[in-house]
């Protein structure tokens, strides 16, 4: 009983507690962009550090077509549901530097039309390191994170 009155009274806390970011994520590799909104929560864990973690859900795709050698195409690329792990060193109150773990996830199809049409469809996902940074401004904040061969560039507003 204890534990369920404890549970009643730390959890409204936790889900309407500061920490909570949301805004908009350009990702890109290969030339080619995505985008995506994102929604992520940061934790402080010492005196200038805090780790975040969040989730980025496509809105961007990517399309191309054109025909080559008589041959019509098209091409569209999705970004999927995506995760990520920051840990930050804040050097100030405006400016900080992170460590990144995330996992990319995309979906890439594929039409080609002759004589007759013909598709393909392949979902991947990747999981890789990489470093940032980024600045806060008021309630705003602006980052980026180099992860492998993928850019990142976000705007988002802090609670």
């Amino acid at each position: 009983m204890k534990k369920l009155l404890l549970m009643m009274i730390t959890l409204p806390s936790m889900v309407f507690a500061t920490g909570w970011s949301f805004g908009y994520a350009d990702v890109n590799f290969d030339d080619i962009g995505l985008g995506g909104v994102y929604g992520s929560y940061d934790w402080e864990v010492g005196e200038n550090m805090s780790v975040e973690s969040g989730i980025i859900f496509g809105t961007k795709d990517y399309a191309e077509n054109g025909s080559y050698g008589g041959v019509s195409y098209a091409a569209l690329a999705e970004l999927d549901p995506s995760v990520f792990v920051k840990a930050k060193y804040h050097v100030n109150d405006t400016f900080f530097a992170n460590i990144s773990l995330g996992q990319i996830a995309g979906t890439g199809t594929v039409w080609a039309c002759y004589t007759t049409c013909l598709s393909e469809s392949v979902s991947d996902s990747d999981t890789d390191i990489g470093v940032g940074f980024g600045i806060k401004f008021g309630s705003g904040q602006f980052t980026v994170d180099s992860i492998a061969d993928t850019l990142v560039v976000a705007v988002g507003y802090n609670f």
